[in-house]
Formats: C-alpha cells, sequence, structure tokens
C-alpha cells in the first residue's frame, strides 16, 4: 500500500512540474490587409489625437491563420535619411499600436506598442514600418500568455483614405 501511494504521489509530482513549464508557442506570420488612414479618435482626458489608422487583415503560418484587427497611432513626423535605404522620407515615430489576433479555433493573441517607427515616401505615399509588440494575453489557447513580437509591413496606397499592406510578423509566446 505504501508503495502504491509512493509511486502515486511522484506521478502526480512529474505532471505538476511538466505543466508548470512555459510553452514556447513560435510565431511566423506572413500577413496582408487593408489600412484605413486618418481616423479620428478622441483622448479619453479630451485633450487633442493625432490621428489613428486601423488595419484589418489576415495572417497565415505558425500558430495557425489569423483575422488581425489593428488600431495604431503615429507622433509627429521629422525628415530622416534613414529611411528607405537612405533615400530619405518623413519617419514618424508609433505611439500607440494596439493588436489582437483571432485565430480559426477563436483564441485571441492581444498585444501592445513597445518601440516602433513609420517611414512615408511623400511623393508615392508609399510606407514601411517596423515595431515590437509586447503580448499582453489572449483567449482561449492563449489565455495568460506573454512574449514579444516584431512586425514589419510595407503598404502602398489603395485610394486617398485606404492603403493596402504586406509584411511579416515574428517572435514567440510563451504559455
Amino acid at each position: 500500500m505504501f508503495k502504491i501511494a509512493l509511486v502515486s504521489m511522484t506521478c502526480v509530482a512529474m505532471l505538476w512540474a511538466a505543466r508548470a513549464e512555459a510553452e514556447t508557442i513560435p510565431v511566423k506570420w506572413k500577413k496582408s490587409g487593408t489600412l484605413i488612414n486618418q481616423v479620428q479618435m478622441g483622448n479619453p482626458d479630451g485633450s487633442p489625437a493625432n490621428p489613428a489608422v486601423l488595419i484589418f487583415g489576415k495572417a497565415i503560418g505558425a500558430p495557425g491563420p489569423a483575422d488581425i484587427q489593428v488600431v495604431s497611432r503615429l507622433g509627429t513626423p521629422e525628415w530622416s535619411p534613414d529611411c528607405f535605404d537612405g533615400v530619405g522620407g518623413l519617419k514618424f515615430p508609433m505611439v500607440a499600436n494596439d493588436f489582437a489576433a483571432t485565430l480559426a479555433d477563436m483564441s485571441m493573441i492581444t498585444a501592445t506598442l513597445t518601440d516602433g517607427y513609420v517611414c512615408m515616401d511623400k511623393t508615392s505615399g508609399n510606407t514601411h514600418a517596423e515595431f515590437e509588440l509586447a503580448v499582453t494575453g489572449g483567449t482561449g489557447r492563449f489565455n495568460g500568455a506573454s512574449g514579444d513580437l516584431s512586425v514589419v509591413v510595407d503598404t502602398i496606397p489603395a485610394g486617398n483614405h485606404m492603403s493596402v499592406e504586406t509584411g511579416t510578423i515574428m517572435g514567440s509566446i510563451e504559455k
């Protein structure tokens, strides 16, 4: 009887230890979508706000196909010779970026901006953006998740108020 209890306790301890180890989930998405330019959104305190952009997209790859929604706000631009491989352009600091991805199983990943910028060619309206996101959680299989995502996207105008974008989202999620 004592041996059975000892074996049972050992098995429970091993299962608990395995469950306590964090699972690393790689993120390797290719994405495309539409970006709606210059959406006016007020700040909760009533102060003037910079325009925001709304982004709706799709992603394929790991950890599975997803619908992506983003609200992004840009700061005041400055001319930068670093944009577009030394050609130069307007460089906007990203000041906010709220990200949500809904996967096929209805699980969600949420993230917020840690750093980033957008370069814009004033002549063509094309942009190149690079930014970092901190995973803040999610739902379903991503409940309680954390991690970091790196996003690189390029856009081209598709009219006066909308652009289309393609890019990648890479990183890892700890669960």
